[in-house]
């Protein structure tokens, strides 16, 4: 019988791109959601054909990577961090893996961008901490094995 995977065991960004700089964002995280890829296609239907289409396929389109984490304050803190790298337009790699461990494991295969990083929404009326969530797109996502 297969062994389930339950959450993340590993979550790390990047600014360095030519040679990553792996800082742990494990501990900031509660939810890692990946969408996007899909593969674009095209259709064309003749009239000799019974009316079923022909199928081109196409460019994948890029994946959006949504991580919601922990609002802290310091400029040192992974917020502060990604915020200024967001506001600069610099490069960001991501990387991370389903289980327990670090390996195998999935990254950003080139340089990403942060499409998003909001201020938190504050309610006086919870005693829940702030988070955010941050947003990525990134043109292809990796695998590797160790």
């Amino acid at each position: 019988m297969p062994t389930p995977v339950n959450g993340i065991g590993a979550l790390y960004y990047s600014l360095a791109i030519g040679t990553p700089s792996w800082v742990a964002l494990t501990s900031y995280a509660a939810t890692l959601k990946v969408s996007g890829g899909d593969l674009q296609t095209g259709e064309f239907v003749s009239f000799e054909d019974d009316g079923f289409p022909y199928i081109g396929a196409g460019n994948f389109e890029p994946h959006e990577i949504a991580v919601r984490l922990l609002f802290t304050a310091g400029t040192t803190e992974p917020y502060a961090v990604l915020r200024a790298a967001y506001l600069a337009k610099t490069p960001i790699l991501l990387r991370w893996s389903y289980g327990s461990g670090s390996a195998p494991y999935y990254r950003t295969k080139d340089a990403t961008y942060l499409i998003n990083v909001p201020f938190p929404e504050a309610d006086s009326g919870s005693a829940d901490p702030l988070a955010v969530e941050i947003t990525l797109k990134a043109g292809e996502i990796e695998y590797k094995a160790s």
